[in-house]
């Protein structure tokens, strides 16, 4: 089979193009969240489950988070997020830099107020979908 000497330079330009994607300057991904907008308090269990019943919506659920470079997301307990269920779990898309505030989240329980798509499974690609356009995130009150 004769392969273009070039091949694999193209190949190598275009995993970095897509890279660099990842990277790019924190925005919105997906269409703008109207200010008045309403969220459906869901569980993360009932997310989950049924993920095509919340596709695309607003939705308000909590959990523990996990925040970090590389990879933040919403577990049910602390024994799915140490035990590694990655479909039990949905990723956070969060952007950086992070504030002291939120950096101060992780390993609490929170409440996450975002638009929910199942398709997506974060950068990593381990979780079960992601909570995008995230509006809020806080730590949750007794």
């Amino acid at each position: 089979m004769n392969v273009p000497r070039n091949l694999g330079l193209r190949a190598l330009a275009c995993s970095l193009a897509v890279s660099a994607l990842g990277c790019a300057e924190p925005g919105p991904r997906t269409a703008e969240v109207a200010a008045n907008a309403t969220y459906e308090d869901v569980s993360l269990a009932d997310l989950v489950g049924d993920p095509a019943r919340y596709d695309r919506r607003l939705v308000r659920v909590s959990g523990v988070s996990q925040i970090q470079y590389g990879g933040s997301s919403l577990w049910a307990n602390e024994q799915d997020k140490e035990g590694g269920k990655f479909q039990k779990g949905v990723w956070l898309d969060i952007r950086w830099p992070l504030t002291e505030e939120i950096r101060g989240l992780t390993g609490q329980w929170v409440v996450v107020e975002a638009r929910f798509d199942r398709y997506s499974r974060g950068r990593t690609g381990c979780c079960r979908a992601m909570l995008a356009d995230i509006h809020a995130i806080r730590r949750a009150t007794p």
